[in-house]
């Protein structure tokens, strides 16, 4: 992720079978969570404070594999993870079709202009 590498699901699905610690600094951490246990990762949650800092590293000695989102990733620096693997969750989302069309039925027809 550091590097800049894609997300791949195969990097995930690699993962399963493999205790891993889901630190998530997120509002809402239960849905992180409950992703991760959907496809199929065996963690142990470690919720901590919304926009947590990073300024220490939130996880017990003895930690090899971390996960967390992409919002925290960008504040945890290479070079302090030490031993620790640190994996990082590419969170994405789209609407369902159906959203799309009622809200588009919801706009203004957008007026034609001739140039």
């Amino acid at each position: 992720w550091w590097a800049g590498a894609a997300p791949r699901r195969e990097t995930l699905a690699a993962l399963r079978g493999r205790p891993l610690l889901a630190a998530a600094g997120v509002a809402r951490p239960q849905r992180f969570f409950a992703m991760l246990r959907e496809a199929g990762l065996d963690i142990v949650e470690h919720p901590l404070p919304d926009h947590h800092d990073y300024a220490a590293l939130a996880w017990p000695d003895g930690t090899s594999d971390v996960i967390v989102t992409e919002k925290d990733a960008v504040k945890i620096r290479p070079e302090r993870a030490g031993a620790v693997r640190i994996w990082v969750a590419a969170l994405d989302f789209g609407f369902p079709a159906a959203f799309e069309r009622e809200l588009l039925a919801l706009l203004p027809p957008c007026p034609h202009t001739t140039a």
